[in-house]
């Protein structure tokens, strides 16, 4: 299935498991939402590896690198009052520097430049600076300093401390090596119950600081900075990929996002809405030209029971078995062909009319079968009944062993070497079991249950699912 960049906002693939819905979202991802380009220019390429390495830096990391990229390197030793820096750079024209605004930003504090600068050039500045009070406390490594009109600068020798940043920011000025990059646009996550706002939108994050201590910052959760990609490249369309969005508690996980997400509420809508963000203060809006797109399975969570608000807000696309992409999947066994087709056909219509229709079995656990050589796909058989479809039938009907056999179509193989699922009925001494005081009947006929390891190697048992003619 395929989409225009036009129809594709909130989307929910949802239905029973193995119907191939994170496939759509891996479809998706490679259609829209990412791109190869033959011959990258180098603003892209620039803008590209500041987001991948850039933004991931310390506040000391960042200004070494600004202050190298600018030339404010000494290289000969300076007195304190000499100036034998290439160029003079003060504070707010670091502060104005793009690495260092992309840090900050995605700290959570770009408000907030100009004092994260000045405290942490102090607290990296060499002991024995003269123009810098020593009242701050000194943290390793020590590699600035600055002149008497204010000017900082990288002291001598400071690359043996951080090469690796001098590394990068020479690799920055060369430019891309390969004339074509691939460029990805979207983020994934996986939803759970303890998957909260302060992963997803924005939180207080605790942060190892000097000598082991913990401090905790506000920074930007996986969307926050998704939209931040996404505002500065309104050209292209981004994603928010969200499997199992049902199993998060939604209302806590989007917060005021609910609103923000829906069409007519995005940036520069008619009706655009923006928020205060209640961690950062900061204003925020939802880019027109972010998608946010999840996967639902329905047998973990009926329908109907999701958030109406969130149902309002997105398309659901619904993804069903389909049998018919595993026609003329044929496994050939001791001279006996075993329909797969035909099989999960026959388990789905027993399941719809025990259970219902959300909790089917799904194409794609027989799939795999397609990759394997004629050799390999009888025992992967056996391995996915006995791993797969047998503990999902259980989780399905609570341990209702009776059921399960007739999914199974167990109940009608008279052979009980064939049967995946075996009963026994037995009279058991009650009086010996529980004494003379009880009120259980006597005579009644108790049921045993037991999995038969060995059907999944007997090639009738398959048959037998779906054959009219039962084997003997």
């Amino acid at each position: 299935m395929s989409y225009s960049d036009d129809t594709i906002q909130n989307l929910i693939f949802y239905g029973p498991p193995g119907t191939g819905k994170t496939f759509a979202l891996q479809q998706l991802v490679k259609d829209v939402y990412t791109e190869t380009v033959e011959e990258i220019t180098q603003e892209e390429w620039q803008a590209l590896q500041i987001y991948e390495h850039i933004r991931s830096l310390k506040w000391w990391e960042v200004l070494a690198v600004a202050l190298y990229e600018l030339g404010a390197v000494d290289t000969i030793g300076a007195e304190a009052g000499d100036t034998h820096t290439l160029v003079n750079v003060k504070v707010p024209q670091l502060s104005e520097h793009p690495y260092v605004v992309a840090v900050a930003e995605a700290k959570g504090h770009a408000g907030a430049i100009l004092s994260n600068v000045r405290q942490s050039l102090t607290f990296h500045t060499i002991q024995s600076s003269t123009t810098v009070l020593n009242q701050q406390p000194r943290y390793t490594p020590q590699l600035f300093d600055k002149t008497e009109s204010a000017c900082w600068y990288l002291v001598e020798g400071w690359e043996e401390h951080a090469a690796y940043l001098k590394e990068l920011v020479d690799a920055l000025k060369q430019g891309p090596v390969k004339k074509s990059m691939t460029f990805q646009r979207y983020e994934f996550v996986t939803f759970h119950p303890s998957y909260g706002y302060e992963e997803f939108v924005e939180g207080l994050r605790p942060v190892v600081g000097k000598a082991g201590q913990i401090r905790y910052e506000i920074q930007p959760g996986l969307f926050l900075r998704l939209c931040e990609r996404a505002r500065r490249d309104p050209l292209h369309r981004y994603a928010m990929m969200i499997d199992e969005i049902n199993r998060g508690n939604i209302s806590k996980i989007f917060g005021e996002l609910m609103t923000l997400i829906e069409a007519d509420k995005r940036e520069g809508a008619a009706q655009a809405v923006s928020v205060t963000l209640p961690y950062s203060g900061k204003t925020f809006t939802v880019p027109a030209n972010v998608d946010v797109i999840g996967t639902m399975n329905t047998a973990d969570r009926s329908l109907a029971l999701m958030d109406m608000a969130l149902r309002r807000r997105f398309e659901f696309i619904e993804k069903m078995p389909q049998p018919d992409i595993l026609k003329g999947l044929i496994i050939h066994q001791e001279e006996v062909d075993i329909d797969i087709q035909q099989l999960l056909n026959i388990l789905n219509k027993r399941i719809e009319v025990l259970y219902d229709r959300e909790h089917t079995l799904g194409h794609a656990y027989f799939t795999g079968l397609m990759q394997l050589d004629a050799t390999q796909q009888f025992k992967a058989l056996g391995d996915i009944f006995k791993n797969k479809i047998l503990p999902l039938l259980q989780e399905y009907f609570f341990e209702d062993w009776q059921k399960i056999r007739w999914v199974l179509g167990d109940n009608q193989k008279t052979n009980l070497q064939l049967q995946f699922v075996q009963e026994f009925r037995q009279e058991e001494d009650l009086v010996e079991l529980f004494g003379r005081d009880h009120e259980l009947n006597p005579y009644t006929a108790h049921v045993r249950y037991q999995v038969n390891n060995e059907s999944f190697n007997k090639v009738e048992a398959y048959i037998g699912v779906y054959a009219s003619v039962i084997y003997d």
